[in-house]
């Protein structure tokens, strides 16, 4: 029943996140509206870029798989591991489900591939932060000497965003939804990386980094191209740490599923802190989750047949 619950808990805080910012911005004027500004062309370009750097991502899950697991796994066994495990990440919290790529293996390697799994996420986790942190300590240093002042809108923004944070941060903490995630996967995901280093090549290790910082450099390209196709901004340093700040704000805050509102919230605030218009950074988001989240997801759906049963 608690399960159940907390489930329900995180959905109804994702939809109600996205639904209050849909209609805080729509207040301002009509989000539709800038579908209209879109230039249309700018898709061809996006796609492509999520779709190197989704294939970057499965370079790294088959790399780690093979080369550190020592597990001998056909292309189409990874590829329904990948892609099942997108669509698994996609209905939990913070996309933790993708950590669930064992079960699509038989039953005396799942164990051993759902710890492989955690060095997967761990590489990007690894960027995440400090990519994230950098440009939170950025925005943070920055932003708040210069707009800090209570009749300043970004300043209210930022308080805003203080309580709410504090607010899902004490809800999750007395829900144990930190516990769980400090113990259940950051610790794992470290101990499972120092057993990687000390018994494989750090050279490996070293790839296997630099191959994930190029996807994650490829999606905030492709989601600054989005942006460009209605006009704003373009490929600024200040828009790659935006970028890597709201992607820092949704590793804090593994709460609603697929990171549903908190990735579309955390992008507006970091963005309009730099000039870019709210809506449309919005609605870019929108389609950078349906292109990047959306769509891999759905493809995996048919792959979740193959989840190995457990044998009796």
């Amino acid at each position: 029943m608690n399960k159940f619950l907390s489930l329900f808990f995180r959905y109804f805080v994702a939809c109600a996140v996205f639904i209050l910012l849909y209609l805080y911005l729509d207040e301002k004027g009509s989000i539709l509206s800038n579908i209209t500004q879109f230039n249309t062309i700018i898709i061809a370009p996006v796609i492509l870029f999520i779709s190197v750097h989704i294939y970057l991502l499965i370079i790294v899950w088959k790399t780690i798989v093979a080369k550190v697991g020592g597990i001998q796994a056909d292309r189409k066994q990874i590829l329904h591991s990948f892609f099942g495990g997108r669509t698994l990440g996609f209905l939990t919290p913070g996309q933790t489900g993708e950590l669930l790529k064992g079960l699509f293996f038989q039953e005396n390697s799942k164990k051993q591939i759902t710890g492989l799994s955690f060095i997967f996420a761990g590489y990007g986790m690894l960027i995440r932060l400090v990519l994230g942190s950098v440009g939170a300590l950025y925005f943070l240093l920055y932003y708040s000497v210069q707009y800090m002042s209570p009749e300043n809108l970004y300043f209210k923004w930022t308080i805003q965003l203080l309580i709410l944070l504090v607010i899902i941060g004490w809800i999750g903490w007395r829900l144990g939804w930190w516990r769980n995630f400090i113990t259940n996967t950051v610790f794992d995901f470290w101990c499972t990386l120092k057993s990687q280093l000390l018994s494989n090549s750090k050279k490996q290790a070293g790839v296997l980094l630099l191959i994930s910082l190029l996807a994650n450099l490829i999606a905030c390209f492709a989601f600054l191209t989005l942006l460009n196709g209605f006009s704003e901004g373009g490929y600024t340093l200040e828009g790659f740490l935006a970028f890597e700040a709201a992607y820092f704000t949704m590793l804090l805050l593994p709460v609603t599923p697929a990171g549903l509102g908190i990735r579309e919230g955390s992008r507006v605030y970091f963005f309009t802190l730099i000039g870019y218009d709210a809506q449309i950074v919005f609605f870019a988001s929108v389609i950078m989750f349906v292109l990047n989240i959306g769509i891999p997801a759905i493809i995996g759906i048919p792959s979740l047949r193959y989840i190995q049963r457990p044998s009796t």
